[in-house]
């Protein structure tokens, strides 16, 4: 799905402070992060997946500092 993609997959390694709800009526589309877990979303209300975050998509540009050119 993602070949030939910079593409980023983020996994949770710590939670450092508690995670508090900014938005009262959030609609869960980011699922909660677990210490360990990948940053997940939900897909068409029956499944939830990896967030992917392509690098080279400028609304993510800040993102590409994570990349190493190789």
């Amino acid at each position: 799905m993602h070949r030939g993609t910079r593409t980023l997959i983020i996994r949770i390694l710590k939670i450092v402070s508690p995670i508090q709800r900014m938005i009262p009526d959030y609609d869960g589309f980011m699922t909660w992060p677990t210490e360990g877990g990948l940053v997940m979303q939900r897909g068409h209300q029956t499944y939830t997946m990896p967030r992917a975050i392509d690098v080279d998509d400028e609304k993510y540009a800040t993102f590409r500092a994570l990349i190493r050119d190789e």
